[in-house]
């Protein structure tokens, strides 16, 4: 067999041939795939302990672990409204280890570096590799915006609580032409390393983290670009809750769960001012931090911000939309 030859823009860095002694942990994504020569298959993506990430048909004659089948599942009942059609010729999966913006191009839809292993997702995976895939900004945002409605959901331990997520990403691996023509696409998910995934391995907060960041540098570029956008209004610090307390813990502040507390603050530093806006109405000491889990605001902004930036999303990413459609 002729050695996995990966998609264009992946740079890679290292192959390791495939250990067939690996446990299934988790299903990550599930979908219909269509490939054009046979009515859609019902699929899902499983992580296995190694880290690689494979694509394996949903069928009652083909075994599955019981705990992969209770996630499929829980799935299918919370998401039964949500189920999404790929066609696509090629396919590749990518566990996202680190997502970096190392380059400030001309321009506001600078690249991404996505790194990570990466594994063929038609037929036996013989061997993965290891490196780096570049896609743009805008390729990135849409594909997490795109994704909003079809996550895959977990129950949570114990059984009450909102259901936890994960999101996929919907990559072009290549120019927008191969795109267009089902080739070189890429499904990436941002993971934590097997070791620390634990019973519910949603990456909500991974996620969270990549738009937070991403966001950031975006609205860098819209001010340098003098561009008028609904971001420019926003104070994105307000979204990182754990960065905003380890500011008011540097200040003086004592933290008791939602809480910040301090007795005679300088009012005048603007993060507070800013906060308060944002947050509401103050005691005289105390300070509402943000809440937990904003990535659902964040979203919103970023699908905000996407449609009032011209030219955007960009073909690319265009290409990829025209490649998987809801069901229902």
């Amino acid at each position: 067999m002729p050695p996995y030859k990966a998609p264009k823009f992946f740079t890679e860095r290292a192959r390791q041939p495939v250990n067939g002694a690996n446990q299934i942990l988790h299903v990550v994504d599930r979908f219909f795939l269509d490939r054009g020569v046979q009515p859609p298959v019902e699929c899902c993506i499983l992580l296995n302990s190694d880290g690689y990430l494979t694509l394996e048909e949903i069928s009652d004659h083909k075994p599955l672990p019981n705990h992969i089948r209770t996630q499929l599942a829980f799935d299918e009942i919370a998401n039964r409204s949500s189920q999404r059609i790929v066609n696509v010729r090629s396919l590749h999966l990518l566990n996202v280890q680190l997502v970096e913006q190392p380059v400030n191009t001309e321009g506001i839809n600078d690249p991404v570096v996505l790194q990570g292993t990466m594994s063929y997702a038609f037929g036996a995976v013989e061997e993965v590799i290891t490196g780096d895939l570049i896609v743009s900004r805008g390729d990135l945002l849409d594909s997490i915006v795109g994704g909003i409605e079809t996550t895959f959901q977990y129950a949570v331990e114990g059984g009450q609580g909102k259901a936890s997520r994960c999101f996929h990403l919907m990559l072009p691996g290549n120019r927008a032409e191969a795109t267009e023509s089902g080739v070189d696409l890429v499904m990436a998910y941002p993971l934590l390393p097997v070791e620390l995934i634990d019973k519910t391995p949603g990456n909500e907060a991974l996620i969270q983290k990549v738009l937070l960041e991403v966001l950031t540098a975006l609205q860098h570029d819209l001010r340098e670009e003098n561009t008028l956008n609904p971001l420019l209004n926003e104070n994105l610090r307000s979204f990182d809750r754990e960065k905003t307390i380890q500011d008011l813990m540097d200040r003086g502040y004592a933290i008791a769960g939602d809480i910040a507390t301090k007795h005679n603050f300088n009012s005048s530093w603007m993060l507070l001012k800013e906060l308060m806006n944002r947050f509401g109405p103050l005691a005289t000491t105390e300070l509402q931090l943000p809440p937990q889990n904003c990535l659902d605001d964040l979203l919103y902004l970023a699908a905000r911000s996407i449609d009032e930036i011209e030219s955007w999303p960009p073909v690319s990413a265009l290409a990829v939309r025209r490649r998987y459609r809801r069901m229902f």
